[in-house]
């Protein structure tokens, strides 16, 4: 099994506005309380496994990559005939 990232900290925040501003989806993230088992403050994919076994590295940014997965998605629905819930 391998970790697949940017191998750069990225919040759970700026994900959400990431993915926001990507789909075009205009909704208000939802903050819950902390939960006793959420005391690690943050959290980084280690892709090094992938660089070493898969000689992989990252070659797109986050949005990048975000942006190319939507974009994947629509033309996917649009194939099948489906409304999509990745819409603009």
């Amino acid at each position: 099994m391998f970790n697949v990232g940017t191998g750069m900290e990225t919040s759970v925040n700026r994900l959400a506005e990431t993915l926001i501003a990507v789909t075009g989806v205009q909704v208000r993230p939802e903050h819950a309380d902390r939960r006793d088992v959420d005391n690690i403050r943050r959290r980084v994919v280690n892709i090094e496994k992938t660089r070493r076994a898969l000689r992989w590295v990252p070659e797109v940014t986050l949005e990048e990559g975000l942006l190319r997965t939507v974009e994947w998605q629509r033309q996917r629905d649009l194939e099948r005939g489906a409304g999509s819930v990745t819409r603009a």
